[in-house]
Formats: C-alpha cells, sequence, structure tokens
C-alpha cells in the first residue's frame, strides 16, 4: 500500500526526530486523512530497521484499537502483532507489535514487560497533569525501560483547559515533528470540505453553568432538551438534509439523543440512537446499518465522536453546544472523509459552535502562558504591520489595524459563520499593474522600521509590510525570510537597506483575501 506524500513526510519527519537524538515527538494529522496509516508504517518502518524492538500502540477505544490493527494487517499481512483488549476479547499479551486500549492495559505493564516504543492514537486525551489511566501505565513502563520513547497522534494537539499539549511545565509531548493543515488536505484533494448552512434555531444555553470549562452535563440537557426546541431543529434537519444521504446528529444527553430519534422516526424517517445506555450488540448493529445504508441516520451523545468512520456521511447535525474546541473539531472532522459521488458535507450548527470558536481551520485552542517576570509587559503582534503591541489594545497604535475580540459574543439568532476561514471571505487573484518599495518608519523609537511594498491592482492599491530588521527567530523575521526567499532571483537580504536597493523580481499577480477592513497577501505568482 503506498502512503500519501504527506503520509510519508509525516513517518519521514517522525523517524529523523528520534534520529536527532531527541524523544516524544507529536503528528498532527487532520480528521480522515489516515493516522492509522502513518501509525501502521511507522510499526513496520521501525521493526524493519530494528527487529528486536518491541511497540505499543495504544488507543482509548476499541474501535480504534481494531482500526489501527487492521491497517497494519493490510500493510504488511505477515507482520509480528496481536490485540490487548477486553473489549475485543483478546490478550496477545507477548505480541512484538500490540495494539492495546488504555483501560485494559493499564493496570497490566509488569504483564506487558519491556516496551520500547509507545504510540498513542488521540494523543489530546492525555492530561496535563494528575496520575490518570494513561500516566500512570507510562510510569510503570518506564520503570521496566527507561529508555523508552513515546510518539502522539491527534488532529487536535490541545486540551481545552490547559491548552496546547507540548507547552506548559509537565508537557507529554516535547514537540510536534509534523503538522498538516485542514485547508491544505481539502485544497491537496486528500478531505472533503465541510459548508455550513444558516439555520433559524439556536439551542438555549442561557443560566447553563460551567464545570472543568465545559457545560454542565445534566444543566445543558436540561436547557435544551424540550419539545419545542427539539421540533424545530428536527424540522430543519429534515428540509435542509432532503437532498443527502446519510446524517449524524449530536445531542447533549442520552435522554436528549432519545427524543430526536422519536421525533425523527414520528417523521418516518429510520435510523438509530446511539448512547452508553445500548448493548455493544446495539451500537454495532446501528453503525453497521448506517455504514451500508440501511438507514438514514444515527444520534448519538459522546460516542461517535472519534474513531468512528463513515465516509459516506455528509450531513452533521450538532444539537450539543459546547466549549470544548477540541470536541467540537473531532464532532465536525467526521464528515470530512472522501466517498464516490460525495462533494462535500453539509453541518448544521443549532448549538452556536461555530460563533463560539470560529471557523473550523483556525481553532488552535488556548494558548498556555507561562508565568512572565515582574515588569513585563504581555504583547501581541499586529497581523496587518508585524509591529508589537500590549496584550491589551484593541487598535494597533502603528497602523490602525482593529483586533478582533477575544471571546464572539453569541447573539439568539443562529449563526450564519462559514465553517472554514477561506468560505467567508474567499481568496481574490488580481493583476499587479505597478509596484512601490519604500521605508516604513516606525513611530516607536525603540522598534526598527520596516519595508513597505505597494501593489497596484485592479482592487486598489495592497499593502504588504516586511520585516527585515526584526529578530530572524520572531514570527515577523521569520516572514521577512520566506517572503524574500520565494523571489525567483534574490536571496535574503540582511537589512532593510539592502531590501531596499535590491531589484526585486515584479509579481505578475497576486493572491489576497479579505482580513477586517484590509486585505492580506497571501501569495505571488511570478
Amino acid at each position: 500500500m503506498k502512503l500519501r506524500p504527506y503520509q510519508q513526510e509525516a513517518v519521514d519527519a517522525a523517524v529523523q526526530w528520534f534520529c536527532d537524538g531527541k524523544d516524544n515527538p507529536l503528528i498532527v494529522l487532520p480528521t480522515g486523512t489516515g493516522k492509522s496509516l502513518v501509525a501502521a508504517e511507522l510499526c513496520k518502518s521501525i521493526v524493519m530497521d530494528e527487529p528486536h524492538v518491541r511497540i505499543l500502540v495504544c488507543a482509548h477505544v476499541k474501535e480504534l484499537v481494531k482500526q489501527n490493527y487492521n491497517k497494519l494487517k493490510i500493510m504488511w499481512p505477515d507482520a509480528p502483532m496481536g490485540i490487548y483488549s477486553a473489549g475485543l476479547g483478546r490478550k496477545d499479551v507477548r505480541a512484538q507489535i500490540m495494539f492495546c486500549g488504555i483501560q485494559s492495559v493499564h493496570r497490566k505493564a509488569e504483564e506487558i514487560g519491556h516496551v520500547d516504543v509507545m504510540i498513542i492514537d488521540e494523543a489530546h486525551m492525555l492530561t496535563r497533569e494528575g496520575e490518570g489511566m494513561w500516566r500512570t501505565f507510562e510510569k510503570n513502563l518506564r520503570t521496566i525501560n527507561p529508555k523508552m520513547v513515546k510518539l502522539g497522534l491527534t488532529a487536535t494537539p490541545f486540551r481545552m483547559d490547559t491548552g496546547l499539549i507540548i507547552q506548559g511545565d509537565n508537557p507529554q509531548f516535547d514537540g510536534i515533528c509534523y503538522d498538516y493543515g485542514l485547508v491544505a488536505a481539502i485544497q491537496d484533494g486528500f478531505l472533503n470540505e465541510i459548508i455550513s448552512a444558516p439555520v433559524e434555531t439556536l439551542l438555549n444555553t442561557d443560566g447553563v453553568g460551567k464545570r472543568g470549562g465545559e457545560f454542565a452535563p445534566g444543566q445543558l440537557q436540561s436547557a435544551v432538551d424540550t419539545d419545542e426546541q427539539t421540533a424545530a431543529c428536527c424540522e430543519e434537519i429534515i428540509k435542509l438534509g432532503k437532498d443527502r444521504k446519510t446524517w449524524l446528529i449530536f445531542a447533549a444527553g442520552n435522554r436528549h439523543a432519545n427524543h430526536i430519534h422519536e421525533y425523527l422516526q414520528s417523521r418516518g424517517l429510520t435510523g438509530h440512537v446511539v448512547t452508553q445506555e445500548n448493548s455493544k450488540t446495539e451500537r454495532d448493529r446501528a453503525i453497521t446499518q448506517l455504514l451500508d445504508g440501511q438507514c438514514q441516520y444515527i444520534v448519538n451523545n459522546m460516542i461517535l465522536t472519534t474513531g468512528f468512520d463513515c465516509p459516506h456521511l455528509d450531513l452533521i447535525a450538532c444539537m450539543r453546544p459546547t466549549q470544548s474546541a477540541g470536541l467540537w473539531v473531532q464532532m465536525v472532522g467526521r464528515g470530512t472523509r472522501l466517498s464516490p459521488g460525495k462533494d462535500n458535507c453539509l453541518l448544521l450548527d443549532f448549538g452556536g459552535n461555530l460563533d463560539r470558536h470560529g471557523p473550523i481551520d483556525q481553532i488552535t485552542g488556548k494558548i498556555y502562558i507561562e508565568k512572565e517576570e515582574e515588569g513585563e509587559a504581555p504583547v501581541k503582534l499586529c497581523d496587518n504591520c508585524m509591529e508589537l503591541c500590549h496584550a491589551a489594545a484593541i487598535i494597533c497604535p502603528e497602523c490602525g489595524f482593529e483586533f478582533p475580540p477575544n471571546e464572539l459574543d453569541i447573539d439568539k439568532k443562529a449563526s450564519t459563520q462559514a465553517a472554514l476561514s477561506y468560505q467567508e471571505n474567499p481568496p481574490l487573484e488580481t493583476s499587479v499593474i505597478g509596484i512601490r518599495y519604500a521605508r516604513h518608519k516606525s513611530k516607536s523609537p525603540e522598534k526598527p522600521d520596516t519595508f513597505k511594498v505597494s501593489y497596484t491592482t485592479l482592487v486598489g492599491v495592497i499593502n504588504e509590510i516586511v520585516c527585515f530588521d526584526h529578530d530572524s527567530k520572531s514570527s515577523a523575521g521569520r516572514f521577512a525570510s520566506r517572503w524574500s526567499s520565494r523571489d525567483p532571483k534574490r536571496p535574503d537580504p540582511l537589512n532593510i537597506e539592502d531590501a531596499l536597493t535590491t531589484k526585486w523580481t515584479h509579481p505578475n499577480s497576486i493572491k489576497i483575501q479579505k482580513d477586517g477592513k484590509y486585505w492580506k497577501v497571501l501569495e505571488r505568482m511570478f
């Protein structure tokens, strides 16, 4: 089986990370891009190169354990592999490559024995602090083999409460060795597009408390599980989904899921409800019928957020408001897989989640902030002119750019927010009629001047600021290096004086996108 280019790049990046003497890397791949294939190729490559290495591939649910095992079996039929999962009825404790469920093995480190490489699927499930199953299991394995290395795979490298899982005082992973973006996967043709349709119903969360940063489950279900709201949402699903083949509906509780299912049944639709109350047999039967096209929908509560693969799924209806960006990304990600005849997946957001979190591809999670030294003011970088501003600034004092608010206020009317950032303000390619380079004087004596590029185009003059004299390790400095390297003839200038005297190649056209009140240059075409 031949890997896709980005899958091979991910494998190569992980191997190189270890070869460089570094530990505990994280691979970030969007839902639906084949993390299980990457894990399988890693297992094969490692064991083929080092025949005595023992690998553990861990997941938090049996569906992922089975999926990961099957991918390696397809890729390498004779692999020395086995499964340790009570839910799957197997305990191949001596297998060289063992696929296991954390609930089955977290107290079995001594029985499992020596492990060299631990691969963790859905790595965002690991907590930053505390002992928990994952940390206890890893600690016990390291007691047996202190040199064990760990690798994680995830689509969402952050936790709702503590930010990126590579940050902080006690991070689970040391860095991201490979990151393939959602928009890149869509544009490269490896994922289907998610499109949102405006809905008229917004589920009411007034008065719902929070627990651990998320809506309190019982209060949330009580608030949204009303006959009036359920009927309104279901009628919109029926109306907007009439040309869609397969629906997945997320509910805010078991009782809520059953009420949605009952309403859809009363309207003559065929489907199932899947919650923690269902037996394994009932769940498997429901999922099989949806995969085989024998029913139109499944309503679920916290069951099919991860490890559920239904390529022809073309409608997701979210009747579950959530404060968790990670959960939201995982739910929407169920609809991105490719399938013959499927052009896109329709997202119906009744929970206000698009307004709450913004476009799916822009979600990065809460940024973990280290404790700052006294006297140092927190700062942020202006996206328009690259000047450093106070973190609380509403308007950049240098260029007048208006910073977006930290949190979006949610109206009582439903969202018209686009599911992906480029859908709301699609990129525009425009011819460059003329171009001018100039020094952009900084208003602060402590800040260096910048290089201003003014493109005269059919839509007006588009300005771009390049910071050649900023620290090369800063985001502004790295942008300046990338900007100059894209010119087909010119090397990096050392400073703004070099930039002003350089004979730059003029681009034929530029690709731009509206960003607030300004146009942002995305690409120069020569």
